[in-house]
């Protein structure tokens, strides 16, 4: 599509791609805009809870957003938040309770693979696929409606890209 105008929001259900070619028309660079949502579970004598979704490469976040849709019984903070290799490389030592349900907020990634610890001169280099974790102040008890277990819905925006080969 090239130089198309047109009304409306552009929406996507596989995230948006924007690439590079070299001269020979290869394919250089894959930048792309991505949301990872998951469910994460911690069980009632556990602190920590990890999802399933695959992380790709490369990947760095530019927002967090926290929703607790089954909250704990016990008064329980969520306290980190990231992939598994880094527990708190998006989220850092904040303070989220879980003991209630409800949107909890959006936050800007203050671990060490979020966008502002980044800064100059920093790599963000996830070669293996991980997944996400996060990590609770203390065990949360029983959840609040049918299941033995807290539930936190997370979204995260971001962008990842391949590296250049030339």
């Amino acid at each position: 599509m090239a130089n198309t105008t047109f009304s409306g929001p552009v929406r996507s259900e596989n995230g948006f791609d924007i690439i590079n070619k070299n001269a020979t028309g290869t394919i250089i660079t894959d930048e792309s805009l991505q949301v990872l949502e998951a469910s994460i579970t911690v069980a009632a004598a556990a602190t920590t809870g990890t999802s399933t979704l695959p992380i790709p490469n490369n990947f760095v976040p530019l927002s967090v957003q926290l929703i607790v849709t089954e909250a704990s019984t016990n008064a329980v903070n969520i306290t980190d938040f990231g992939p598994s290799a880094d527990p708190n490389g998006y989220l850092a030592a904040v303070a989220v309770a879980t003991n209630a349900t409800g949107f909890k907020g959006t936050f800007v990634p203050n671990g060490a693979e979020g966008l502002v610890t980044l800064g100059g001169g920093t790599t963000a280099v996830r070669e293996l696929p991980a997944t996400l974790t996060v990590t609770l102040s203390a065990v949360p008890g029983a959840g609040t409606g049918s299941s033995a277990l807290t539930t936190i819905k997370v979204k995260v925006f971001g962008f990842a890209n391949t590296s250049d080969t030339e």
